[in-house]
């Protein structure tokens, strides 16, 4: 191979929030970070409150 490709593990968020890296994160801490960010998901979705947030009218095909 002519070039090296460094890659970095990092977190994005499609909502417009600020990622963080992953790259110092232990496989305890990543899979720790998941399920705290996918917790906070279902909290979200069972506010209706934050149906703006969470669903695209304009693409929704239900």
């Amino acid at each position: 191979m002519d070039t090296v490709d460094d890659f970095e593990p990092v977190c994005y968020f499609a909502d417009g929030r600020r990622g963080y890296s992953l790259k110092y994160m232990r496989r305890e801490e990543m899979l720790t970070d998941v399920l705290r960010q996918y917790e906070r998901y279902i909290r979200m979705i069972a506010n209706s409150k934050h149906n703006l947030y969470l669903f695209d009218k304009k693409n929704d095909e239900t």
